[in-house]
């Protein structure tokens, strides 16, 4: 594995989801080295304005569960076409409008499909949606879900009470008659389980968006 890789993933991993202490001394360059495929210089990227974009995608969308999502598509979309960021003059405000525009990507779709359901309520028809630009996001998280799949059955089901539900630790220990010692240890096997699974999937950008919200 190549030493970014290795740097990448370190970073990412040993982080309690909170910014890195690395400022963007030189924003131009992080985003040359993005645009030729550094894990390293996405890692630093995406922890110091994963914050600033859940913040304004929760402004703008008025929920913790949306905005979490847009964050990965968000980050997701900047990996997927990083070759465009050497034509970026200003970061910040680029991913200002991905984020706007991603949540309005995301109301209009919710509005489309409460659409569906009164006409499908009024007897009208369904109406057609429009395909959905980010195949390869769908792709990926299909990817997590097959690697959840794949846990045992108990780690499995802390995992889902946990990360699903949001059932605290305590509640989970009472729910399966187990300590919340064991499902703190269930909690970081499968992380660890997961993360083992889709490093060998995908690249490691992606897996630090896709499993950054359950840190």
């Amino acid at each position: 594995m190549a030493l970014s890789a290795i740097c990448a993933r370190n970073l990412i991993f040993t982080s309690n989801s909170s910014p890195l202490p690395v400022p963007l001394h030189n924003e131009q360059e992080l985003k040359a080295f993005i645009a030729q495929g550094s894990e390293t210089a996405f890692t630093t990227v995406f922890h110091h304005y994963r914050h600033k974009v859940f913040t304004v995608a929760g402004k703008i969308t008025g929920s913790r569960t949306l905005a979490e999502e847009i964050v990965q598509d968000v980050f997701l979309k900047l990996w997927i076409k990083r070759q465009q960021l050497r034509d970026v003059r200003d970061l910040d405000a680029f991913l200002f409008i991905m984020t706007r525009n991603e949540c309005f990507s995301a109301l209009k779709k919710i509005a489309m499909l409460e659409a569906r359901d009164v006409r499908y309520a009024n007897g009208t028809g369904e109406i057609s949606l429009p395909p959905h630009a980010g195949m390869e996001i769908k792709e990926y998280r299909k990817m997590l879900a097959d690697a959840v799949d794949r846990l045992p059955a108990q780690q499995r089901m802390v995992w889902m009470l946990s990360k699903e539900e949001e059932l605290t630790r305590e509640n989970i220990a009472a729910r399966m008659g187990i300590s919340p010692e064991t499902v703190k240890q269930h909690l970081k096997v499968a992380m660890r389980s997961l993360r083992a699974y889709l490093m060998q999937k995908m690249d490691i950008p992606v897996v630090i968006v896709l499993l950054s919200r359950f840190l």
